[in-house]
């Protein structure tokens, strides 16, 4: 694997901050009360930064499912140490709370809900991470 450059390292440390920003705000002011300008303003970067690396504010809500898949599969996947049924599903939703009080409850509203798109596509990486190693 090439290192980053310092290049991509600021564009990496840019999209951490603007994505850190988003989910601080989205818990303060709500998704559908939050414009992209004021996240720019919490994260201390252009509103041209911002389009940069998302498209709109739907993007960042993408952005915490794409973390999420990490998270399961990176932090939770190898980590789950029960060995029946159900105390696996309990381990499983223990680190799925500590995931979801991360991402805060508004945001948890925006992508738990009927219109959300994102779940139809086959992303799949919690889902599977959850039938095949879990149960």
């Amino acid at each position: 694997m090439n290192p980053l450059t310092n290049r991509k390292l600021q564009a990496q440390n840019t999209k951490n901050k603007i994505y850190k920003a988003s989910i601080e705000l989205f818990e303060k002011k709500g998704y559908e009360n939050l414009k992209i300008k004021d996240i720019c303003k919490e994260a201390g970067v252009s509103i041209g930064s911002f389009y940069n690396h998302f498209d709109s504010k739907h993007a960042i809500l993408i952005e915490v499912h794409k973390k999420a898949d990490e998270y399961f599969k990176t932090e939770v996947k190898d980590n789950i140490i029960s060995t029946n049924g159900i105390d696996k599903i309990i381990e499983f939703f223990d680190y799925y709370s500590i995931y979801n009080d991360f991402v805060g409850l508004d945001t948890l509203k925006q992508l738990y809900h009927s219109g959300n798109y994102f779940f139809f596509t086959k992303r799949k990486i919690l889902t599977s991470t959850t039938t095949k190693n879990y149960t």
